[in-house]
């Protein structure tokens, strides 16, 4: 099992964005909160029929301040998708990734 995890902040205003990722793949997204105010975004890779115990997963942590930060740009873009460009608001976070389609391969 492969677990990847790194910490909120190392990106840096005026970084570029990364390009979009080609190939985009099916999945499910679930949220929770807790007691900290912190909002976890869980999304599960996985192909038709593949059981949960075995699919790709990603976390994405954000504070609660940071949350509403996101939730706030979300609201103004889109209102107005010509007011901003992803540069102008990252929003910081934690990430976790856990690959399971890749366990024992070469």
């Amino acid at each position: 099992m492969t677990n990847i995890h790194t910490r909120a902040g190392h990106f840096r205003s005026g970084e570029s964005v990364p390009a979009m990722i080609p190939g985009v793949v099916d999945g499910m997204m679930t949220t929770s909160l807790d007691a900290e105010g912190n909002v976890s975004f869980h999304i599960l890779i996985s192909e038709y029929g593949r059981s949960a115990e075995i699919s790709d997963r990603v976390e994405f942590i954000l504070t609660g301040e940071h949350a509403r930060q996101l939730g706030e740009t979300l609201l103004a873009r889109a209102q107005d998708p010509a007011a901003s460009t992803p540069e102008a608001s990252p929003v910081p976070c934690s990430v976790g990734v856990r690959l399971s389609s890749i366990v024992g391969a070469v």
